[in-house]
């Protein structure tokens, strides 16, 4: 191999773990190991308040943030089914957080939610996973990491009441990592 052909290879390395690098950085949320917000919202089934006080240190709490007018949310929302029917109900609770006057990316405009058009989009998918509605995104603005800010976010909270993973954006996979990571919880 000559000196030239090393140089080129090296080169195409560096250049290659520059692109690399940036993305696994990104993985990782400065949420994770946090202590999570409770949470305080009415349910959309029967309007009550659900508080996440109660169920922290009994069991882990899986959170997903969505939009009826988000995509990526659509996709992840039926995984979380699956993933709900799989695992022991006494360890995992699965809670889905419709998300109100907040601007899609891309949008000018704020999106309002309305609780027929949630019902709506939640029957369709076919899912009995319990709803939750942030009105105002006072939950969202205390999980999200605000610089990546797109829907689906994804949220475990342990036993302990910190934050262990911590997701932005949906794509397909991703369940095959949620579902490692509470395995090993």
């Amino acid at each position: 191999m000559s000196v030239f052909q090393s140089r080129t290879s090296l080169y195409r390395i560096i250049l290659t773990l520059l692109f690399i690098l940036p993305i696994s950085a990104k993985e990782k949320s400065e949420m994770i190991g946090k202590k999570a917000a409770p949470l305080s919202l009415f349910k959309l089934s029967n309007n009550k308040y659900y508080r996440t006080k109660d169920i922290i240190g009994k069991k882990n709490i899986v959170i997903s943030f969505f939009g009826t007018w988000c995509a990526p949310c659509r996709k992840e929302i039926p995984k979380l089914q699956e993933m709900s029917n799989e695992l022991k109900k006494d360890d995992y609770e699965f809670l889905l957080i419709c998300v109100s006057n907040i601007k899609p990316p891309g949008s000018t405009a704020t999106f309002k939610e309305e609780v027929p058009k949630i019902k709506k989009f939640i029957e369709k998918l076919d899912v009995d996973i319990e709803v939750l509605f942030d009105k105002y995104n006072v939950a969202w603005r205390k999980y999200a990491d605000l610089n990546q800010g797109t829907f689906p976010l994804t949220v475990v909270v342990n036993k302990k009441g910190e934050i262990s993973y911590h997701h932005h954006g949906y794509e397909k996979g991703d369940e095959i990592k949620l579902k490692k990571h509470l395995k090993a919880l």
